[in-house]
């Protein structure tokens, strides 16, 4: 499994589990379709769901925010990325800031 951070989450070769967790968590009733049904207006092409991932190809596109509840549904494997010079030089003071008392 290959995981690229940016604007977005992109996970290469997410296995079936982690597909099923989105299936579960990440899709969710469209709050504007539920009121133009109890309304009566027109739905036309309102989406009955919302659904905030999707698939391109081989790979799952998810929202950085679910970064932190991906981990348990893998099963806790610990994901490795290349950083630029900035960014490990944040992750070095972040790791003093908490474990300094």
């Amino acid at each position: 499994m290959e995981l690229t951070i940016g604007s977005e989450l992109r996970i290469k070769g997410a296995g079936k589990e982690l597909r099923g967790w989105c299936m579960e968590n990440l899709v969710l009733p469209n709050p504007e379709y539920a009121d133009r049904i109890r309304r009566g207006l027109w739905i036309g092409r309102t989406p009955q769901y919302l659904y905030l991932y999707r698939v391109e190809g081989e790979e799952l596109v998810l929202p950085v925010g679910t970064g932190k509840d991906i981990r348990q549904p893998s099963n806790g494997a610990i994901y490795y990325m290349a950083l630029a010079f900035y960014q490990k030089l944040y992750m070095e003071r972040m790791h003093f800031h908490d474990t300094a008392e």
